[in-house]
Parts: structure tokens; sequence; C-alpha cells
């Protein structure tokens, strides 16, 4: 049977604040290394901003060689029913509603080879103040492990 905590290892890559999506903002960059998927789970509230979400990889965790990399999302707009999964370039995606959750996933095996750090930046598109946080999932362990080490720096 499955245990949900080892095989789960969550991050909280930007904490929730007030006009937390201002300008230009990024997560935590988290390493991969003993996982192979990573998903970000965004929670934007009420407000007419807009932001374009895109995804980097790096090759250290100080993020000096970065490149934006394609992966899929979905969002939600009423509690817990979800849209489709879209495939989105690694220009991003601008989002399309107030008070809505985000989910975007990377598969490490979509990753350049020596890319194992992720992280998400947020581009503000329409200027609102909007309170906001980004928790990050990681899954899929490729190790068996009791309790999952660290994954940021």
């Amino acid at each position: 049977m499955s245990n949900f905590l080892q095989d789960h290892h969550s991050v909280q890559a930007l904490a929730p604040a007030a006009d937390r999506l201002a300008e230009t903002v990024a997560t935590d960059i988290i390493h991969m290394r003993d996982w192979r998927t990573i998903t970000f789970n965004i929670q934007e509230t009420v407000s007419t901003g807009r932001h374009t979400y895109t995804v980097e990889a790096s090759d250290d965790a100080a993020g000096s060689h970065r490149q934006a990399v394609a992966f899929r999302y979905r969002e939600c707009a009423t509690g817990d029913t979800w849209g489709a999964w879209t495939e989105c370039a690694s220009t991003g995606f601008t989002s399309a509603a107030a008070d809505l959750q985000i989910e975007v996933s990377v598969n490490s095996d979509e990753l350049y080879s020596t890319y194992e750090w992720v992280r998400v930046v947020s581009v503000e598109s329409v200027n609102d103040p909007v309170v906001a946080s980004i928790t990050a999932i990681l899954t899929d362990p490729r190790y068996g492990m009791d309790a999952p080490p660290t994954a940021i720096v």
C-alpha cells in the first residue's frame, strides 16, 4: 500500500502575501533529483489582475543557467472542478480568470539531462493586487525513503 507522506513532498514555494505577484516574481528553485514529477499549485484570490506563468529549469541551485521549458497546466475556477490539462510551450500562458487555482506540472524526463532545478515565474500582465501563494508538490520518488530530504536550498 502506498504511503502519501513517503510518495509526496510538499514545498511552500512562494508564501502567501498581499500583492504577491506584483511585477515579476519567481518561486524558490526546487531540486527534482529525487523526484519524477513536480506540480505547482497556484492560488489566486479575487482580482482583475492577470499573470503570465512560465517554468524555468536550471542546472544549479542559484538558477544561473536558466532555460524556459514546456509544461502542462489546468485551471479550477469553482472549488474543485478542474478543466482539462493543456500542453503549454515554453513561452507560458496568461491566467484567464480571477479567484482561481492553477496546477502547473513538469515531468523530469522532459527536462534537459543536467537541469534538475525548477521554478515557476509569474509576470504581471494586468496590474491589480492579488493575494496569492504557490505550493510545489513533488511526486513519484526515484528511491524509497522514510523522510524525503529537502528539495530547496
